[in-house]
């Protein structure tokens, strides 16, 4: 007899658990993969749902944070509901109404039957077209008063990236796709900054850099087009003649500068806008506040005290100056007002006035 200790025989019962074991790993495995297939095709299936209800109302249920903005050419605010999926715009009266998606079409309301997906961009032309980015489906979507909705750039098999977009006062439409700037021709898009390998530095051709990090972008009357670059901590100009340069920001995390050149001043920027007089206005959502940066080069503090201002229309009917922001985003600047998103758990729009006025004008409730 062998003292040695021998293995289990084939039909041993460790023999039918390691045999069961081998074969349920790899199925283990498996199921695993199919399962996280599942959960990634859920998980971009309900990015592209809305998940609230359409409200004429704006509500951070709705709205969500980084939202946006626009005003129509005679003056009505259009608003983005990001979680809803629809737009709403807003009468001189402060009354709202569904305008973009909603669910259910009606004369009053043609275009109420537009479905959209996760939106995260607003703008209006001159003929009261409504202008959406919908990331969800990598889509930048035109939908006339009719209802009557156009893929204008993007789509599933475009193989875009649509991340940002602006329409300059001129109708013309910019988008960002991936990292290159394009202005949307009749003739095709045309590359307007990006695409490159140099840096900005102190100004360069703008197709001949490259482009990280843009946010959010503005087209100025002159023709100028300005890039947020978030978490670069600067805002870029690219001027009428196609240079781009640093119009504000070190590139340094801060909020310090005022009085001096912009391209000096720290700067974390959120949104951008500019008026006929060459002014650019720059949002600090987590600075509170909203700088200008002037024809000249210089910056100021133009509207926000600095601090956040929880629980009200802080100075609503005063000097910008010394009213409180939460957290303002996105800007639109038309017919000498500068209108602010400001986001919270009770998200309104304000407006400054020419004389630097501020009042709530919708939301807050």
């Amino acid at each position: 007899m062998s003292t040695g200790a021998a293995g289990p025989g084939p039909g041993s019962g460790a023999t039918a658990r390691s045999w069961a074991l081998n074969l349920a790993v790899p199925l283990l495995a498996a199921g695993l993969a199919f399962a996280g297939i599942l959960h990634a095709q859920q998980d971009q299936n309900d990015y592209a749902q809305p998940r609230g209800d359409c409200s004429p109302t704006i509500t951070d249920d709705n709205l969500g944070y980084d939202g946006s903005l626009a005003v129509g050419p005679t003056g009505d605010i259009f608003v983005l509901e990001t979680r809803a999926g629809c737009v709403i715009r807003i009468d001189a009266a402060g009354v709202g109404h569904l305008a973009v998606g909603g669910g259910r079409r009606s004369e009053a309301c043609p275009a109420c039957g537009v479905r959209l997906g996760r939106p995260s961009e607003v703008e209006v032309g001159r003929d009261g077209t409504v202008y959406v980015l919908d990331p969800s489906t990598y889509r930048l979507l035109a939908v006339a008063p009719d209802g009557t909705t156009t893929t204008i750039a993007g789509g599933p098999e475009s193989r875009s990236y649509l991340r940002a977009f602006t329409r300059a006062p001129d109708g013309r439409l910019y988008v960002l796709d991936f990292d290159r700037v394009l202005r949307l021709d009749p003739s095709g898009p045309q590359l307007v900054a990006g695409g490159g390998g140099g840096d900005v530095g102190g100004g360069a051709p703008a197709t001949a850099v490259r482009l990280s990090d843009v946010s959010a972008m503005a087209a100025g009357p002159d023709g100028s087009l300005y890039l947020v670059q978030g978490r670069r901590y600067r805002v870029l100009r690219v001027d009428p003649a196609g240079m781009i340069s640093v119009l504000a920001g070190t590139g340094v995390d801060g909020e310090r500068g005022d009085g001096g050149p912009a391209t000096k001043a720290d700067i974390v920027p959120a949104g951008v806008a500019a008026d006929d007089a060459g002014n650019v206005y720059i949002s600090v959502e987590y600075g509170h506040r909203i700088r200008r940066v002037d024809p000249t080069g210089v910056i100021t503090n133009f509207a926000g005290r600095g601090s956040a201002a929880y629980g009200g229309n802080v100075g609503d009917g005063g000097p910008a100056t010394l009213a409180g922001f939460i957290f303002p985003t996105d800007l639109a600047f038309h017919d000498g007002n500068l209108y602010v998103l400001d986001e919270s758990s009770r998200p309104r729009i304000r407006k400054i006035d020419r004389s630097g006025i501020i009042t709530t004008v919708a939301g807050g409730d």
